[in-house]
């Protein structure tokens, strides 16, 4: 990985293009923690202190910018686990942090967004793949639920009637 433009950028005080750079390392190199680090550190400089705190959300030991920016940006996600989950955008093997502390807060955040959404699967699925359909096995139908079905169906019915008489009497009108 080449880190030296990353730091080249940083030091000749390009931080758009050193956030830039560091993006793309991230996608490159997800398991390495130590970028997000470097990306949260950009983002504090460039004066984006939510987004530093995503990107040091997943750090254990923490500066007091750190903590202040993490709980931000727990702030701007209503502190609700599976909103924090999905914008830490951590895309890297689980099984490789299973272990660390961000591999801790990770799992946890993922067993309280289940339990506060029990269709809740997994953060690192895409799209709709991240929860389950609901269960509707066992649920029966109520009378209303029948009604309301044949009233959609004479509807219907009654529209294609109406239609076809109206065919009817314009061909009848013109011929």
């Amino acid at each position: 990985m080449d880190h030296s433009k990353v730091d080249s950028d940083i030091a000749a005080g390009n931080l758009g293009k050193a956030r830039d750079r560091l993006h793309g390392l991230i996608s490159t190199h997800p398991d390495d923690l130590a970028l997000r680090r470097e990306l949260g550190d950009v983002y504090w400089k460039l004066q984006f202190p939510e987004m530093a705190g995503r990107y040091w959300y997943l750090e254990e030991t923490k500066t007091e910018d750190m903590l202040s920016a993490c709980r931000l940006f727990e702030k701007c996600h209503g502190s609700d686990p599976m909103q924090i989950l999905l914008a830490l955008k951590f895309r890297g093997d689980i099984a490789r942090v299973r272990g660390s502390y961000a591999g801790r807060v990770l799992l946890e955040l993922q067993d309280r967004a289940r339990e506060k959404y029990p269709n809740f699967l997994d953060f690192q699925a895409k799209g709709l793949k991240r929860f389950a359909a609901p269960s509707v096995s066992g649920i029966e139908q109520s009378w209303i639920d029948r009604l309301l079905a044949i009233g959609c169906l004479a509807a219907i019915a009654l529209s294609f009637i109406l239609m076809i008489i109206g065919l009817v009497a314009m061909m009848k009108f013109i011929f």
